[in-house]
């Protein structure tokens, strides 16, 4: 059928009643529509294209002029007594499908547990088609009750689509880590500080679950309250070395080394300088940490840099006293009874 047949259809909108116009299922108009409005339109094609429907809610009229000569196109002689009517087959969403289809999106989401209540949806009329939901359409911050709104989409012919909203109470059942006790900040978590636990929480994004074996042995950044989820960046690796530690410190120039105890007097991560002191002299020293309990301080490497900084006996980024008096302290500590390595 050519452009002049569709532009035939008139676009005058009526309120006519529903039982006054046919009924068509989708967006377009066919030959077979118009025969079961008693014309001898069934000697044509059923799917012959006629126009295109109007919306949902909306009435729109085919001429008795249009519908003759549609009809004569195909040889076909008939008296139409008046125009047709003709509206969008339409009908309201009813709460059993809204909730059919969130229910397949928190599947496909692995979400097997979980309590979801449809507060409000569209109470118009709307075309048939296929209802799509999915977790991205979840907007606003629900809280801890799970009210939110949901934004999914009703696909109908054509490749068209609807937007439909629907206001719900949702919350899933997760296993999330939680906290056996209060865990200060600065603290070292251990094994029974922490322990899966399932809890029922809004869906979202969010951080990933962490395991009890990842989260022993971090240091929590700020201080945990017990029950409480603990989530990746609350926590941070701990330093190598830790005030009051007992560190063995490698003293190296050239191709020799040695290795003499000490006890820290800073907290230091790997490749950050510590401040230690020499248990047999009680002097202090700097050297570089370099693993949990380990530290390395480089004669020959400080002096280069002392060279660089001008020959003023300072290492670079140090000072007099903790670094060539240090580098004393640190060398000659094996003359004191520390132990050679």
């Amino acid at each position: 059928m050519n452009v002049c047949l569709a532009i035939g259809l008139l676009l005058t909108a009526t309120a006519a009643r529903a039982g006054d116009c046919v009924r068509v299922d989708g967006d377009r108009i066919l030959a077979r529509h118009l025969a079961a409005a008693g014309t001898r339109m069934e000697a044509i094609p059923p799917e012959t294209f006629i126009g295109f429907s109007p919306k949902p809610g909306v009435a729109r009229w085919l001429t008795v002029e249009m519908i003759e000569s549609i009809a004569a196109r195909f040889g076909i002689k008939m008296s139409v007594p008046g125009p047709i009517c003709v509206e969008r087959q339409a009908a309201a969403l009813e709460g059993a499908a809204i909730r059919k289809a969130m229910e397949g999106a928190l599947a496909r989401a692995g979400y097997s547990k979980y309590s979801l209540e449809l507060l409000a949806y569209p109470q118009h009329a709307l075309p048939e088609g296929e209802l799509e939901f999915g977790l991205a359409g979840l907007l606003g911050a629900p809280g801890r009750t799970g009210e939110m709104v949901w934004r999914g989409r009703l696909k109908v012919a054509g490749q068209q689509s609807v937007p439909v909203r629907a206001r719900v109470r949702l919350l899933v059942e997760t296993e999330e880590l939680m906290t056996t006790r209060e865990v200060g900040a600065g603290e070292i978590l251990a094994a029974g500080d922490v322990a899966m636990a399932a809890r029922l929480s809004a869906p979202g994004p969010g951080q990933r679950t962490m395991r009890p074996a990842e989260a022993a042995g971090m240091q929590a950044r700020r201080r945990i309250e017990a029950g409480r989820a603990v989530l990746p960046g609350m926590l941070a690796l701990p330093p190598e070395i830790r005030k009051g530690d007992a560190v063995v410190v490698t003293v190296s120039a050239g191709g020799a080394s040695l290795g003499v105890n000490a006890r820290a007097e800073t907290m230091a991560r790997k490749g950050q300088a510590v401040v230690l002191t020499n248990p047999a002299s009680g002097k202090k020293f700097r050297a570089r940490a370099t693993g949990r309990g380990l530290a390395v301080v480089d004669l020959e490497k400080t002096s280069h840099e002392t060279d660089a900084a001008g020959g003023h006996g300072l290492p670079a980024g140090g000072d007099a006293g903790a670094g060539q008096a240090g580098r004393k302290e640190a060398a000659g500590g094996v003359g004191a009874g520390q132990n050679h390595r």
